[in-house]
């Protein structure tokens, strides 16, 4: 998930994590059908969630701590909809659609072991080890996660989208320079 500055709070986590990291993605969001499950099965496997809210039916959420995952925070969350949301936001009425695919994210971890036990053994991913050192996990047939091991973290997503190079500029910009297109 990719989130925009819209409070002027200094002390906004948004705010926050621009200070710290730049742009760039903020978090990786799964959604399960039975968090409270998935909360049993992360302390079986001994991987420590935070901010667990479980107050409200319509959206229950919990978090995986980047020094947990090797570098990104990872959202847990629970929604009985389709949609988060039932209004479009307004950005998606105003700007043309295009086909596009996402191809995948590649994520640089400081401890893919870790990723491993996270996205893995407890998000359930099927693991593809590449040749090269890195490896891919797989979810529904075509949602990917690149882990390659690395001493400073880093996420860049992947599209498959012909865009001009006005279009992938700007998105980049936006993305902090982690954005790469095929296609």
């Amino acid at each position: 998930e990719v989130i925009h500055p819209n409070s002027t709070n200094e002390d906004h986590f948004t705010n926050r994590f621009l200070e710290r990291r730049g742009p760039g993605p903020h978090h990786l969001t799964f959604r399960t059908t039975d968090l409270r499950a998935l909360l049993q099965r992360a302390e079986d496997l001994d991987i420590g969630v935070i901010q667990v809210s479980l107050d409200t039916p319509e959206w229950m959420e919990a978090f995986i701590h980047p020094q947990t995952t090797g570098g990104i925070l990872v959202q847990i969350a629970q929604c009985p909809f389709e949609k988060a949301s039932a209004e479009e936001p307004e950005w998606k009425t105003q700007v043309p659609r295009r086909q596009a695919g996402f191809a995948r994210v590649e994520f640089g971890s400081s401890k893919p072991d870790d990723s491993r036990r996270v996205f893995g053994d407890l998000l359930g991913g099927d693991v593809e080890n590449g040749a090269d050192g890195t490896f891919e996990f797989l979810w529904n047939g075509d949602r990917r996660i690149r882990v390659i091991a690395t001493t400073s973290p880093y996420v860049t997503l992947v599209v498959d989208c012909p865009m001009d190079a006005t279009e992938r500029d700007e998105f980049s910009r936006l993305l902090g320079g982690r954005l790469e297109t095929e296609g």
